[in-house]
């Protein structure tokens, strides 16, 4: 998130601004399970800033989200992400669907490059308050950025990309052919004034070809989202 931050040039500013720097100077990049559209960990065991930016419905993320004409193109940089369905789906409540912290669409850089986001049968991270009576990620897991040796599918991915060859292109899974999230979405939006600042409302709904959906609300943000 902070070289998201950083291709970006978002300020510490509300409502957001943002500054791109001329020229970004990174050549390419790897991200592992990194939560762009957030996650509900973080509303579960932290309350600084840091972890409030990455829950779910965040401002900090819709602003990072939209702030290239209400999207975010990574400022065309040549990237990779990595995404884990290791977990027991208690983030997600879908098993598969998760890595104990991150969901697959959360990780996923579809948003800006198709076909540039690869799935491993991972964990998170290896700290106690996941692995705990196996409760977010099982405690024998494989974990996503745990690269000890040259059997991490992780590391395999990241050395590919990173030197140039495809082989990242037949390790782990592509996430258009995952079957739980080549089928699963969400979506986070956001009433604002003419000046950015964002409105509070009460209701709102999305139409889709396969009907039209209410959306429900977080409590702490009244961001909506689903």
């Amino acid at each position: 998130m902070i070289v998201r931050s950083y291709l970006a040039g978002k300020q510490d500013a509300s409502p957001a601004a943002f500054i791109p720097p001329p020229s970004p100077g990174i050549r390419k990049a790897v991200f592992l399970a990194t939560p762009y559209f957030g996650t509900g960990i973080a509303s579960a065991f932290g309350t600084d800033k840091q972890a409030n930016e990455l829950a779910v419905g965040s401002q900090f993320l819709f602003d990072l989200n939209t702030w290239n004409d209400g999207t975010d193109d990574l400022r065309g940089l040549d990237a990779l992400a990595v995404a884990g369905n290791g977990g027991r789906g208690e983030e997600s409540t879908i098993p598969g669907f998760d890595d104990g912290v991150v969901t697959l669409t959360s990780a996923s850089i579809a948003f800006a490059l198709q076909g540039r986001t690869r799935v491993v049968p991972a964990g998170h991270a290896n700290v106690v308050l996941l692995t705990a009576f196996n409760h977010y990620c099982p405690s024998n897991s494989i974990f996503i950025a745990v690269i000890t040796d040259s059997s991490s599918t992780s590391g395999q991915i990241v050395v590919s990309f990173l030197t140039g060859t495809t082989a990242w292109q037949s390790l782990g899974q592509a996430i258009e052919s995952n079957p739980v999230a080549s089928t699963l979405g969400g979506i986070n939006i956001e009433a604002q004034d003419l000046n950015g600042i964002a409105q509070p409302f009460g209701s709102a709904a999305v139409t889709t070809p396969g009907g039209t959906f209410n959306l429900r609300f977080t409590e702490t943000s009244r961001s909506p989202k689903d």
